[in-house]
């Protein structure tokens, strides 16, 4: 009995991360919701926000330019990642050289 249970515990693991390459963290398999695009919205707010607070408080355009690009790039490689696609990695180190 034990057998089977470990058995059918595989098989739903397996089934769980069949379509997001083992990274559940991303959003599970039948996920078509928003919430599996969660990661790259709150990396950007994240960036957008020490981007501006930066800006106003140091007076300084350079701040808002380089975190906004940062942000971008990154929420975008995330967004690439979620959707599998296969060039996510490289155009993340294209946009952002201090990345590779």
């Amino acid at each position: 009995m034990e057998q089977a249970a470990v058995w059918y515990y595989l098989k739903v693991m397996k089934n769980s991360t069949r379509n997001t390459g083992g990274m559940a963290a991303f959003g599970k398999c039948g996920d078509t919701g928003m919430k599996k695009y969660a990661m790259p919205i709150i990396m950007l707010i994240v960036f957008e926000t020490i981007a501006i607070t930066l800006w106003l408080t140091k007076d300084n355009l350079f701040y808002l330019f380089n975190f906004s690009y940062i942000g971008m790039s990154i929420s975008l490689g995330i967004f690439l990642f979620i959707k599998q696609y296969r060039h996510a990695r490289r155009i993340v180190q294209l946009l952002s050289p201090e990345a590779g």
